[in-house]
């Protein structure tokens, strides 16, 4: 007996049409999962270089550190030394420039017999000197004291004559005096500076 075939004609069977769009979906999700996996992959091979390069600076800056080491040891070694000169030079007096201002100033009437310089950081000032002279006269004293608070000796300030009183020198009359004066921060030296240069 003859098959009858009771579908329209332009009618296909769903079996093949079916079977390829199931091939065709599992193609591209194939395609998807091999596309994600060489993106994850390359990701992957990007991290490792990452790691391999900051491996390699890790090491670059170790071996700087332990070069570097006798540079640490240099700068403590000038520290503890800096610190012993700060402790001796701490109010460290100029003496050589006192003592150019004093004779610059002394007026040509009064002479100095003796001089005594003390160097000690409180009140009042940084120090004291005490300094013994002749005049000729009481005015000439007063010139002297005056000549010591002049600005061109800014190293010292309030001076005073401790003891004045008249005396002689072969047949001349003349007067003996002693006085004081503070020494201010201007009297101290820069030798700490010129020996301890700034360095960081």
């Amino acid at each position: 007996m003859r098959p009858i075939n009771l579908l329209p004609k332009d009618a296909t069977p769903q079996g093949p049409r079916l079977a390829v769009l199931v091939g065709a979906s599992l193609v591209a999700w194939a395609l998807v999962l091999a596309l994600a996996t060489i993106a994850t992959q390359g990701r992957a091979d990007d991290a490792e270089r990452a790691n391999e390069e900051t491996l390699l600076e890790i090491d670059r800056l170790t071996r700087q550190v332990v070069a570097l080491e006798d540079v640490r040891t240099t700068m403590e070694d000038y520290d503890a030394a800096a610190g012993v000169l700060e402790v001796v030079l701490a109010g460290d007096v100029s003496w050589g420039d006192i003592m150019t201002s004093l004779s610059s100033e002394i007026p040509s009437r009064v002479w100095l017999e003796g001089f005594a310089g003390t160097a000690a950081m409180g009140e009042p000032g940084v120090g004291r000197i005490t300094m013994t002279g002749v005049a000729f006269d009481f005015p000439d004293v007063s010139d002297w004291i005056r000549s010591l608070d002049a600005e061109a000796f800014p190293g010292v300030s309030g001076a005073w004559v401790q003891s004045v009183s008249e005396s002689t020198i072969g047949a001349a009359e003349v007067v003996v005096f002693s006085s004081t004066t503070s020494l201010t921060d201007e009297a101290l030296s820069n030798r700490l500076r010129s020996r301890v240069p700034e360095v960081r």
